[in-house]
């Protein structure tokens, strides 16, 4: 057999990676229906709750039937997990973006441009807010293990905070002695606007808010 011959297989692997090759219709397919059961279970989940949410809901949002929804995902949980992990990657990216490009500017203004990248991701991702302030708020050993899953977004952006509070320490913005409660008391400031969103909304954006936030984490209330 000649050596530098390709059987038909491997000449159909060696395209699928090649660039510019056109991938099949099937995969295509599959993915576009996954997508848009993940965005119907989004809505479905933030609608009606974590745990209220049912497949059939999800399915009939997404335009697909409830074994279409199964063959992509195996359970609830599944779905949820991988909900919340592609908006989870989603939202740490802005934030990373936000924290490098801010990286040499004075520290107030790396602070409005973090949390101005927070916000604008919540923004456009509302279900995906109300669903990680439901669990942040319903998080207790006694509850099912999903309500565990959402408060994984706000560990992502309580890590890049510590990341960004080091920073106000470093340039002597903010005092040294209290560097363990800065990312505390930051995230604190944070999530209360969240859960004011998501509960009493007002006309202006989150976004509107962002200088306020700054002024009051580094100045307080007083007048």
């Amino acid at each position: 057999m000649n050596p530098n011959s390709k059987s038909e297989s491997q000449r159909e692997s060696s395209g699928a990676s090649a660039p510019g090759a056109v991938r099949p219709l099937r995969e295509r397919l599959r993915e576009e229906t996954s997508r848009a059961i993940v965005a119907a279970a989004e809505k479905v989940f933030a609608a009606q709750g974590i745990h209220a949410a049912r497949m059939e809901e999800i399915a009939a949002s997404a335009g697909v039937s409830v074994g279409t929804v199964y063959n992509h995902f195996e359970d609830r949980d599944a779905l949820l997990t991988a909900l919340l992990a592609d908006r989870r990657a989603e939202l740490c990216a802005r934030l990373d973006l936000a924290l490098d490009q801010g990286a040499r500017e004075p520290f107030p203004l790396q602070l409005e441009r973090f949390i101005t990248a927070l916000f604008l991701h919540f923004e456009s991702r509302r279900p995906f807010l109300r669903i990680v302030i439901e669990g942040e708020l319903a998080r207790s050993p006694t509850l099912p293990p999903p309500c565990a899953k959402p408060s994984e977004a706000m560990n992502e952006i309580y890590q890049r905070a510590e990341k960004l509070m080091h920073r106000g320490v470093q340039k002597k913005v903010l005092r040294g002695e209290g560097a363990l409660l800065w990312p505390a008391l930051f995230m604190g400031c944070v999530k209360g606007a969240l859960v004011q969103e998501i509960y009493r909304p007002s006309a202006a954006s989150l976004v509107a808010r962002a200088p306020e936030l700054v002024r009051f984490f580094l100045e307080g209330a007083k007048a």
